[in-house]
């Protein structure tokens, strides 16, 4: 139904804000800026900041990168 499709959506946006949230605040805590994190997991810096600032979703391998750095 339409109401279960937008609960859906909200709890979505919900993870994806709380992800981009915690992926600065990740990159903070490392004093990097966003070239230097982009660049330690394999993207440009234009990908990342689109990440970061909830324009683009997450690819898997962006995550995988993230996760293998963070470790």
């Amino acid at each position: 139904s339409l109401l279960f499709c937008k609960l859906c959506y909200n709890v979505f946006e919900v993870i994806i804000l709380n992800f981009t949230d915690r992926l600065k605040k990740f990159r903070n805590e490392k004093g990097l800026n966003q070239t230097e994190l982009g660049d330690l997991i394999g993207v440009k810096k234009s990908y990342y900041s689109q990440i970061e600032n909830n324009k683009k979703s997450p690819s898997r391998n962006f995550i995988n990168s993230l996760v293998s750095i963070s470790g």
